[in-house]
């Protein structure tokens, strides 16, 4: 008995970084709840300009009010001004005049006022605000075009919420077919991205390391050593003969600087 040739074509193969890729992307980008029910699909459907107006629209007015209550409830905005020290600068009483001085005061009024803790935390503020400007302005000029472009949508019959949908979806990674080659634009940003990021957070810590250097040095000298004193070192690459406690003890006192107090 003859068996008959097999006539099927065999399956197209599939890149494997591909379609793992594209499951990745995916999943990120649906979120672990999948596409829901309907109702749920109902209200994803609802588009985000109201939303973003409504926010919008709030963030101005709270804006506007604190700018015209700050000088009116000044132990509320500005109790640091009836300290007998430490106490900073006057603000301006104009309604939008406060805003240049204080975004161009000087780190060391800042820290003669909120400390070291509050001038990192700004810098982290700021360091996220440019970091994250970068990434939209990359994500908005190539990725949310190489989107659309992927699977072009016909937006010409749709109108109101369904345009709106319908051009969210299209600027989405989910328009992008599967195996498609632009998908090697997203894992060449994941790549881009993370040495961005990865960029700004060493500028930042040691933007940090330099700024604690400087505050200790500030408080040591003015100080003469009377608050805070510096008894704790690290070392590196200590030598065979040096690693062990009593050796090491007997060698840093022969230096001349102090006594080793365990």
């Amino acid at each position: 008995m003859t068996s008959l040739p097999n006539t099927t074509e065999p399956p197209d193969r599939i890149s494997a970084w591909q379609s793992t890729l594209h499951t990745f992307l995916l999943t990120i980008a649906e979120g672990s709840d999948g596409d829901g029910d309907g109702e749920k699909n109902e209200k994803k459907d609802q588009g985000v300009i109201v939303p973003l107006a409504t926010f919008f629209g709030v963030g101005v007015f709270c804006f506007l009010l604190f700018c015209c209550v700050r000088t009116v409830f000044r132990d509320i905005y500005a109790p640091r001004r009836s300290l007998a020290g430490g106490r900073p600068p006057r603000l301006p009483k104009g309604l939008f005049s406060w805003a240049p001085y204080v975004f161009n005061m000087p780190e060391s009024v800042l820290i003669s006022t909120v400390g070291l803790d509050g001038v990192m935390l700004l810098r982290f503020f700021k360091m996220c605000g440019r970091l994250f400007l970068i990434l939209t302005l990359l994500g908005l000029a190539i990725v949310a075009p190489t989107n659309y472009y992927a699977n072009p949508p016909a937006l010409e019959d749709c109108k109101g919420i369904l345009c709106e949908h319908a051009l969210l979806y299209a600027l989405s990674i989910r328009n992008v077919p599967f195996q498609s080659r632009w998908l090697s634009i997203h894992l060449l940003f994941t790549w881009i991205f993370s040495i961005i990021a990865y960029i700004y957070l060493i500028a930042y810590y040691r933007g940090m390391v330099e700024l604690k250097l400087q505050y200790d040095e500030h408080v040591l000298r003015r100080t003469r050593m009377s608050k805070i004193e510096m008894r704790s070192v690290i070392l590196f690459g200590i030598p065979r003969e040096l690693r062990h406690e009593v050796d090491l003890a007997s060698y840093i006192e022969g230096l001349g600087i102090g006594k080793v107090e365990n």
